[in-house]
């Protein structure tokens, strides 16, 4: 469809895509013009999300979604057109990068070493609120918890979720949940 100029694996197909969906958008909405919407008072935010991605980096247990939140918090917290426009760079090319991955693990299923990564990480920690833990199943997804491994919780932990009074998961973070 399109000649080749990329040299980096995936971004062409990433390319591809993307232009098909802008066509889809622009047949949709037309041409848009909105404000940026970002803020300095987003800079706390970005920090945090920062301070979580390099400390899942650290414990070997990064994952796409923290990195691709760190970019967006970046992105959030720029005002100045062209630095803000950096910034949205860096969030398509993570995005670039992670499809990429996604695509490549069809292929490369069987190669993946097992206990490394995200298969490590077995809570989540709200760095807000130091005392709410919650195991994968309710952490999983949530930006801007700091995911942690067995060795962050050396006495373990239970599960925060729920509604005090009401239900509470409770499940003790350290003991692996059945599989269904």
């Amino acid at each position: 469809m399109y000649p080749t100029l990329f040299s980096n694996p995936g971004v062409k197909q990433f390319a591809e895509e993307i232009d098909a969906e802008r066509g889809r958008q622009l047949r949709k909405f037309g041409e848009q013009h909105h404000r940026d919407g970002t803020s300095l008072a987003n800079a706390d935010w970005a920090d945090h999300a920062r301070a979580a991605c390099q400390h899942a980096a650290d414990e070997d247990a990064l994952s796409w979604a923290a990195v691709l939140y760190e970019e967006f918090t970046e992105a959030l917290a720029e005002v100045d057109p062209a630095k803000l426009r950096a910034e949205l760079i860096q969030v398509a090319a993570v995005c670039a990068a992670w499809i990429h991955d996604i695509d490549s693990r069809a292929t490369n299923i069987d190669t993946q070493p097992a206990g490394t990564g995200a298969d490590r990480i077995v809570a989540y920690r709200n760095t807000d609120r130091p005392s709410v833990l919650l195991c994968r199943q309710h952490g999983d997804g949530w930006m801007g918890l700091t995911p942690l491994t067995s060795e962050d919780l050396p006495d373990g932990g239970f599960c925060t979720w729920g509604v005090p009074d009401e239900q509470v998961c409770g499940r003790d973070v350290l003991i692996a949940p059945p599989t269904a």
